[in-house]
C-alpha cells in the first residue's frame, strides 16, 4: 500500500511539474514574462483589511402566518455590494421568498 501510495504521489508531482513547464513555455512563447506569486501574510493582511468593513450580520425575523405558530428569527451574514442602493449579497437559503 505504502509502495503504491509513494507511486501516486511521484507521477501526481510528475504530472504537476509537465503542466508547469507547459505554461512556462506558453508564456516565454507569447512574450508574457512568467512569474509565480506567492501570497504572503502582508498579502492576507492587506486583503482582510478590504473586505471586513463590507461583512454584515443579518438578523431575521419572520412572522407568524397563524395565531397557533411562533415567529421565527435567525442569523447569517452577507457583504455589501452597493452601499448607495442598499444591496447586501447572502445565500439564498438566508432570504426566503416572502421574507
Amino acid at each position: 500500500m505504502e509502495k503504491l501510495e509513494s507511486e501516486m504521489e511521484s507521477m501526481r508531482l510528475q504530472s504537476s511539474d509537465d503542466e508547469h513547464d507547459q505554461v512556462e513555455d506558453f508564456c516565454r512563447d507569447n512574450g508574457s514574462p512568467f512569474r509565480e506569486k506567492v501570497d504572503t501574510a502582508e498579502d492576507w493582511r492587506e486583503t482582510i483589511n478590504k473586505v471586513v468593513p463590507a461583512v454584515v450580520v443579518l438578523r431575521i425575523t419572520a412572522c407568524r402566518s397563524f395565531d397557533t405558530e411562533l415567529s421565527s428569527f435567525g442569523s447569517a451574514t452577507g457583504f455589501v455590494v452597493d452601499k448607495q442602493r442598499g444591496i447586501i449579497l447572502t445565500n439564498r437559503h438566508v432570504v426566503k421568498p416572502g421574507y
